[in-house]
């Protein structure tokens, strides 16, 4: 694909998604970076669409896919609390074949733009390991910062890996997000 984070366009997932995220989920290490277990390793389309759906009724979250040159190339689920005007971005994923374009952060400025637009928040947050070095830049180069991290809250094989919050506020994101393009 040559086409330029411009191109890159949101709309809401669909089941036939489903084999293009599969298939950027290749290992075990991936695969809990990105969803910390909460899905079956590998992905399977029972489980995924199960987890799914329980997240839209428990937490009325929804799923995301960007889409570049009409195939799925990322994928993310969000939720809002309305009373805190507060959003979550969970499950943030590129295509791997992507990555180093620079559309790991034209996603995450769609979706913020998303958040911070029709959607709504004045804050947007997610969690990411701090052992996930190339998620964590690539979130502060949007914006994000670091709000805590909790120390050894999941283990990996041998591992223990930290959870770090971080954040972005409305106001933040439109001072530092990239002129839209015509």
């Amino acid at each position: 694909m040559s086409a330029g984070s411009s191109d890159l366009r949101l709309r809401q997932y669909r089941p036939e998604d489903f084999d293009d995220i599969r298939s950027w989920i290749g290992d075990r290490r991936t695969h809990a970076f990105w969803c910390a277990g909460r899905f079956r390793f590998p992905p399977e389309p029972e489980d995924f669409r199960q987890v799914l759906a329980r997240a839209a009724e428990s937490a009325g979250e929804a799923p995301f896919t960007a889409e570049l040159a009409g195939k799925a190339a990322g994928f993310f689920c969000w939720s809002a609390d309305r009373e805190t005007n507060a959003g979550k971005l969970r499950f943030v994923v590129l295509d791997p074949a992507l990555r180093g374009r620079g559309l790991g952060q034209a996603l995450l400025r769609l979706a913020l733009r998303h958040a911070f637009g029709e959607w709504g928040a004045e804050t947007v947050l997610l969690s990411v390991f701090p052992e996930n070095l190339r998620a964590k830049r690539c979130y502060e180069a949007v914006g994000f910062r670091e709000l805590s991290t909790a120390e050894g809250v999941f283990t990996f094989g041998e591992e223990r890996w930290g959870r770090c919050s971080m954040g972005i506020r409305k106001e933040d994101f439109e001072r530092t997000r990239e002129p839209e393009r015509p």
